[in-house]
């Protein structure tokens, strides 16, 4: 997949005074004579999906064909509100870049002129097609936010020669201040926003696996399609549930050895089945997109499976604390008691740190165009210090490289 993300994090202070750290991130041209249908729609898709602000770029015009590339989204819009309304709005924010705009006499350049074009270009009327109004009146139903900026021709040197490269000085002094403008209104730290999916914040831990699911769920098919988006959705939030069973029920059996070294065999069972319950119970009712009621009684069995393992190693474990309190020495008795102990309490951190969402939310913005794309991504430190990209949230953005 044409995706490409700088290595490096960029970290800023929002408004608030929290750390965000902001990654650049690039996208391969889409839709256009050298990539195939499939390679522009997976590219679009998945920087849309993983996005909190997704930049469009255009020349000229929007023009209906660009509209129409944002089918997918709004049949997946349609989709997710009726099997995931609980969770708001599919997407977030959407912004059209339209380059070399050649009307800033009706409609000025910049943000102002850009919301009057856009609010121009999705207006509906009784004589227009059905197909067309449906676009337009589902776009504002499946991004919370639409913006759209004109920016003018960028120079000669810029779009006739392939000898540009990247220089500022070689930009036409009103596109420089046109695009400055236009990134600090979106780069600015009041104006980033957290990447959601399924309703929550997402991690940069979380981030790499929405990736996972989505990509494994693109190559499985000839073109991704709503139902793709929804399946890997639905995927998403059942592992959210399994982690946070599984985190429930290390919790509660972590509990048993608070006040004793240990304890009899029938006094760790009836934890067992407590702590299993109270588990299955968090799966039962957590958040789910359910379209298989097979698939997901075969997730709550893999779940008890799992936790019958859990019994298992909890049961040695409070063996071997047996045996250290009745050891030959109270130095070996001590030695053998701590161990199991911190073996013990340090499950269930293990638990939420390994497989659940342990660290901090994401929020990626991604801009696709017909051209190409560059953009970035923004984490947000977490209260406590950490030098690990990990452990902060993550914001994606993308821009659109000025080149034809």
């Amino acid at each position: 997949v044409g995706i490409w993300m700088w290595g490096e994090a960029i970290q800023i202070n929002s408004a608030s005074g929290e750390k965000l750290a902001v990654v650049l991130i690039d996208t391969q041209g889409a839709f256009d004579s050298q990539s195939t249908y499939k390679q522009c729609t997976t590219i679009f898709a998945l920087s849309t999906i993983v996005s909190s602000l997704q930049i469009y770029n255009v020349v000229d015009a929007i023009q209906e064909d660009s509209l129409q590339n944002l089918t997918l989204f709004v049949k997946y819009g349609q989709m997710a509100m009726e099997h995931m309304k609980q969770f708001g709005t599919p997407f977030q924010s959407l912004c059209y870049c339209v380059r070399d705009f050649k009307a800033p006499e009706e409609y000025p350049f910049g943000k102002e002129g850009g919301r009057q074009y856009m609010e121009h270009v999705l207006s509906t009327h009784p004589g227009q097609a059905d197909e067309l109004r449906l676009t337009r009146d589902q776009l504002s139903a499946s991004f919370s936010n639409l913006l759209c900026y004109l920016l003018p021709y960028p120079g000669m040197k810029v779009a006739e020669r392939r000898s540009f490269v990247g220089d500022v000085k070689d930009l036409r002094p009103e596109f420089h201040e046109q695009v400055r403008r236009m990134a600090e209104s979106l780069l600015a730290p009041e104006a980033l926003q957290a990447k959601i999916i399924n309703g929550k914040s997402v991690t940069c831990k979380k981030l790499m696996e929405c990736f996972k699911v989505y990509v494994e769920t693109f190559a499985s098919t000839k073109i991704p399609m709503a139902e793709n988006i929804v399946q890997a959705n639905a995927i998403l939030l059942t592992n959210e549930a399994i982690d946070k069973a599984k985190e429930v029920y290390c919790t509660q059996m972590d509990g048993t050895w608070k006040y004793r070294s240990s304890v009899s065999e029938k006094k760790l069972e009836r934890r067992h089945y407590r702590s299993e319950r109270a588990a299955v119970n968090i799966y039962n009712e957590y958040p789910k997109m359910v379209l298989n009621e097979a698939k997901d009684e075969e997730n709550r069995t893999r779940l008890k499976e799992w936790i019958n393992c859990e019994f298992e190693r909890y049961k040695r474990l409070n063996a071997a604390k047996k045996e250290a309190s009745h050891g030959n020495t109270l130095l070996l008795g001590v030695g053998l008691g701590v161990g199991a102990s911190s073996a013990v309490a340090g499950t269930a951190l293990a638990v939420a740190a390994g497989v659940g969402t342990a660290g901090v939310a994401a929020v990626p913005v991604v801009v696709a165009g017909l051209t190409g794309a560059f953009g970035y991504a923004v984490t947000r430190g977490s209260r406590r210090r950490s030098k690990s990209c990990e452990d902060i949230p993550l914001l994606q953005r993308i821009g659109g490289s000025f080149r034809r």
